[in-house]
């Protein structure tokens, strides 16, 4: 079971595997030819296989490092989440 993550951002949307959640933002792992930059402003998109619709949020990226195989990309959400309601009380 996957949840699914997007960051949609001006040129076009990012759809990676999750790395960590919280409810300030979440780190993403991209393939090292994605160039995801600080501060593009977008919205992030988080879908649990088991629930209907996902859950959208304003968001903005802060920063990226470069792994051996692959990117991680901090997003910050701008908004709150609350994760008591989140997926059904899921998180």
């Amino acid at each position: 079971m996957t949840i699914r993550i997007e960051f949609h951002a001006d040129p076009g949307s990012f759809v990676r595997r999750l790395c960590d959640l919280s409810a300030l933002g979440a780190c993403l792992l991209f393939p090292l030819r994605e160039p995801v930059v600080p501060a593009l402003f977008g919205s992030l998109s988080i879908r649990h296989p088991t629930f209907d619709g996902p859950i959208r949020l304003r968001a903005s990226s802060l920063g990226s490092e470069r792994l051996p195989s692959s990117s991680s990309v901090w997003v910050r959400v701008l908004e709150n989440i609350d994760f008591g309601h989140a997926f059904g009380g899921f998180g």
